[in-house]
């Protein structure tokens, strides 16, 4: 075997001590910890590039965020130079419940940290701002990103005024979409067309319309008809007044050509013709 010489055989000696002290320093230390996601050291300040083995590394969640019911609030450096596991800490934080009146959420990611909402009106209403919110960090608090919209009731304007007659609905002047108003006549004139017409949501979604154009008043006066070989078993009058109608029948021998009910009509003409008495 070969002998060293003394000076070799002590730096020899320095450098094991050397690979052993720095192998101890090694493996009695842990690297910078990767943090769970959305937290940091409680207290802030900066990660060290490493730390003691046994050190307990206390941490807190970000703004915006809250730790998870029943998961450890530490990492620990252990003796495998590694931290303990710790996966998930921090979970996002939620928005108070937004709500507005005739209207509702139509459609929503969520109540978290991040997440929107969508708002819609009933029928009837209007939006009035933004229908979108968003779930944020405002002041180191969770809240929404801007103002809740409201929904605004849709009215249509006075309904048509009609010569010889007037209507009767509506509160305070007011016609909400849905609301409704009645008309009528003056004695002596007969109300034509539909009595009634209701307030609607026009095609812009935004205006309110009446369902229809307003009846009118009109003096309608049917003659009493002349049917030669004719008469009317259930009695007669000389005039009669819109939509009134009236039976006929011809004498024994004759026979009806047309209809044998008639009415009064709008133009004051009886509809259908008045009808004939041919002889068989």
């Amino acid at each position: 075997m070969a002998a060293f010489p003394c000076s070799q055989t002590g730096l020899l000696a320095w450098m094991l001590l050397l690979l052993l002290l720095s192998s101890s320093e090694v493996q009695s230390e842990c690297q910078t910890p990767v943090l769970p996601p959305n937290s940091s050291p409680r207290g802030g300040g900066d990660l060290a590039q490493s730390y003691p083995i046994g050190t307990v590394l206390r941490l807190q969640c970000d703004p915006g965020y809250t730790p998870k019911s029943g998961t450890i609030r530490s990492m620990t450096c252990l003796d495998t130079n590694k931290w303990s596991e710790l996966p998930t800490l921090c979970e996002r934080r939620r928005c108070t419940t937004p709500s507005i009146d005739f209207g509702n959420m139509e459609s929503t990611d969520g109540l978290l940290l991040g997440d929107k909402v969508t708002f819609s009106c009933n029928e009837g209403y209007i939006l009035i701002g933004s229908p979108t919110l968003r779930c944020v960090l405002r002041f180191g608090k969770v809240d929404w990103d801007r103002s809740l919209p409201y929904c605004k009731s849709i009215f249509c304007t006075s309904p048509p005024l009609i010569a010889n007659g007037d209507y009767e609905g509506g509160s305070s002047g007011e016609y909400h979409v849905f609301s409704a108003v009645t008309y009528w006549c003056k004695a002596g004139y007969s109300l034509i067309g539909q009595s009634t017409i209701a307030c609607k949501v026009a095609e812009n979604g935004r205006d309110g319309i009446w369902d229809s154009s307003p009846p009118e008043c009109k003096k309608v006066k049917c003659l009493r008809p002349n049917i030669p070989n004719g008469r009317m078993p259930y009695g007669s009058r000389e005039t009669y007044t819109y939509q009134h109608s009236i039976f006929i029948e011809c004498s024994p021998g004759f026979t009806l050509v047309g209809s044998s009910t008639i009415y009064c009509d709008a133009n004051s003409e009886w509809n259908p013709s008045v009808p004939q008495c041919v002889k068989n």
